[in-house]
């Protein structure tokens, strides 16, 4: 009589493990940024996409972010707003670079975001300090920055990069040696194959007539 009862066990054991890791409880205490396990991504691993080498035309990882709200949101979320350009491990001369583009890139349907290897209350500092108006990601453990393959072994330090992605979610081009200097609308515009309103005014003059 004894199996029975082991397989018994075991069968309760593994329907508790299945009811704890779908539980809906697990989406709904996300720290928020006044928490002190705001820091601590550990309670979100399991729902994070493993870490893949992604290549143009590859799905983009749907990531989890917090934003400055405190809210956690995915990133087809931010898909839902446009086209979106990451932009990784930033420094603040390029944060101000990233700020001058954001009218130009939202005109034409692009999201531009930062994702910063520092934690939310250093984020959400700097973000406030430049006045930026655009979403800023914490990335403090290169969760993220993992997920696009931009850590560097054996620092484990996020590299300078960027993608584009397109509002299906795909890499339509990305860059994981260095961030452009300026540029945003022609890099993002380019990938994407939309006009970029900025060149044609460049190449036309007020009276219509093209320059040379």
């Amino acid at each position: 009589m004894r199996l029975p009862i082991i397989l018994l066990v075991v069968a309760i054991a593994a329907a508790t493990t299945a009811s704890c890791l779908a539980d809906p409880y697990l989406k709904t205490t996300r720290p928020g940024l006044g928490d002190a396990r705001a820091d601590d991504r550990s309670w979100a691993t399991m729902a994070e996409p493993s870490a893949a080498i992604v290549e143009a035309g590859d799905p983009a990882p749907d990531f989890s972010y917090q934003a400055d709200s405190g809210e956690w949101l995915k990133l087809h979320e931010l898909l839902d707003h446009g086209n979106v350009m990451l932009v990784f491990a930033p420094e603040e001369d390029e944060l101000r670079g990233l700020q001058a583009a954001h009218d130009s890139l939202t005109r034409v349907g692009i999201v531009p975001v930062a994702v910063l290897d520092r934690k939310p209350k250093a984020s959400l500092a700097l973000m406030r300090k430049l006045g930026l108006q655009f979403p800023v990601v914490s990335d403090p453990m290169g969760t993220i920055a993992t997920q696009f393959n931009l850590v560097s072994p054996p620092t484990l330090r996020t590299r300078p990069g960027w993608f584009v992605v397109d509002r299906k979610g795909r890499v339509r081009a990305l860059d994981r040696t260095r961030l452009p200097q300026g540029g945003y609308m022609n890099i993002a515009c380019g990938a994407l194959a939309i006009p970029n309103p900025a060149a044609t005014a460049t190449a036309t003059s007020p009276a219509g007539a093209v320059t040379r």
